[in-house]
């Protein structure tokens, strides 16, 4: 879920549901029934303040960054809960080397339209295969969730539409006019960071 209620935190997810289905068999990852696995991700400006070297984070940072994103976490649920004690495990990660400064844009080939629904994402009508991203459409969370939304919902309409004849590509260069794609800066990533949403 996207966060606006509290200042560090713009994003956490409950990812439990994806580690249930390991708890029969045999894993270093199997979750036991009573485990929840979260992930949390910080506002841009929090990031801002606690830079480290992302390939080698001191140990005394790694403990501050994350307690200070738990205490977070737990203002954000309710401020009752001290989840710092209640933590088995945790990885921390730095993604500032991740926010693409820039998205690609093309003619959209195959495609006559200013519909937003037919932007943020490619797609080989030819073959049946697309790629989705945050560096497709806006560099953040929210972009990336969009971009796939959106690829989802084409290729959907695409196969309800089999039967046609008109087959649409989307995000490719035009093979007739030899217009290719290109990537453009994105002025928004230097503002909002990875964390960020329009909304």
């Amino acid at each position: 879920a996207f966060v606006k209620q509290v200042e560090d935190l713009r994003f956490v997810s409950c990812n439990t549901r994806k580690y249930r289905h390991l708890e029969d068999v045999t894993s270093d990852v199997a979750v036991a029934p009573d485990v929840e696995v979260w992930t949390i991700l910080s506002s841009p400006s929090f990031a801002k303040r606690h830079k480290a070297p992302q390939e080698n984070i001191p140990k005394a940072k790694e403990r501050e960054v994350t307690d200070l994103l738990l205490a977070s976490l737990s203002t954000l649920v309710g401020g009752k809960t001290n989840l710092q004690d209640a933590v088995l495990e945790s990885r921390l990660q730095l993604w500032g080397a991740a926010v693409p400064l820039n998205t690609w844009s093309s003619a959209n080939a195959g495609v006559v339209t200013t519909d937003e629904a037919a932007t943020g994402f490619v797609y080989d009508a030819e073959h049946g295969v697309g790629a989705c991203g945050d560096w497709l459409l806006e560099p953040s969370i929210e972009g990336a969730w969009e971009s796939g939304r959106r690829l989802a919902n084409w290729m959907t309409q695409e196969i309800a539409n089999e039967g046609e004849d008109e087959k649409r590509s989307v995000g490719l260069p035009d093979r007739v006019s030899d217009q290719g794609g290109r990537f453009v800066a994105n002025a928004s990533v230097l503002q909002n960071s990875i964390g960020s949403f329009s909304r």
